[in-house]
């Protein structure tokens, strides 16, 4: 077996752990779609956005530790990932 796999799985290459990505504002850290963030697109465009869909939610413990640790704070989580980690909750 190749040393680089375990499992089955593919592990990641050193060089990648060692160099962390940037954090894109726009993108949602679960799924990496777009997050639609009204706050980070009033931010980037400077056009006054009404306040934000996740300024009003509620988001669970679980789903927030599902966040990369780099990205905590960084990134909203889209309404779609909100929306299934809420039906799944139920």
């Amino acid at each position: 077996m190749h040393p680089s796999r375990k499992n089955g799985l593919r592990r990641l290459h050193w060089v990648t752990m060692l160099v962390p990505r940037p954090t894109n504002p726009e993108v949602c850290p679960l799924c990496g779609q777009g997050n639609q963030c009204a706050m980070e697109l009033e931010r980037a465009t400077g056009q006054k956005r009404p306040p934000c869909w996740c300024t009003e939610a509620t988001f669970s413990t679980e789903l927030l530790a599902r966040i990369p640790v780099l990205d905590r704070g960084k990134a909203c989580i889209c309404a779609a990932c909100a929306a299934a980690a809420e039906r799944n909750a139920g």
